[in-house]
């Protein structure tokens, strides 16, 4: 349930130091009402405003670059969130660390490309497959 996202651990919200996580407790206080297009605005500006702040001896475990990634994997893991249903989702999804929710992303952006008649096979089916 979303409502029980602020009390659940999850592997990406422990990679983090304990600044970044309340990071992540700020920001899921503020997305659990919003839609997907909001959540990703919230996100964006909360991950750029952690990105900004000066580096502690908390964050020597993660690498500047991968703070963001990581964060936005902790928030979409903690809200426990079911497939994908529209762009800004899956463009979170796509700026997770999280190679799961990086796939997802793929996967909904090729469905959402080749339309529901999709490609048999793989992801991408197979080489030489014409789509009608």
């Amino acid at each position: 349930m979303v409502q029980d996202a602020k009390k659940r651990s999850t592997f990406w919200n422990d990679a983090l130091p304990p600044a970044a996580r309340v990071v992540v407790d700020t920001c899921l206080d503020r997305i659990l009402t919003q839609d997907w297009q909001q959540r990703r605005a919230t996100i964006e500006t909360t991950v750029a405003a952690a990105e900004k702040t000066p580096s502690s001896p908390t964050t020597v475990n993660i690498a500047t670059h991968q703070l963001a990634a990581t964060i936005v994997a902790a928030i979409i893991e903690r809200l426990e969130t079911p497939e994908i249903v529209d762009l800004d989702q899956a463009e979170l999804f796509a700026m997770s660390a999280s190679p799961d929710h990086q796939i997802a992303a793929c996967d909904w952006l090729i469905e959402a490309a080749v339309g529901t008649a999709g490609r048999p096979d793989t992801a991408l089916g197979p080489v030489g497959m014409r789509v009608h």
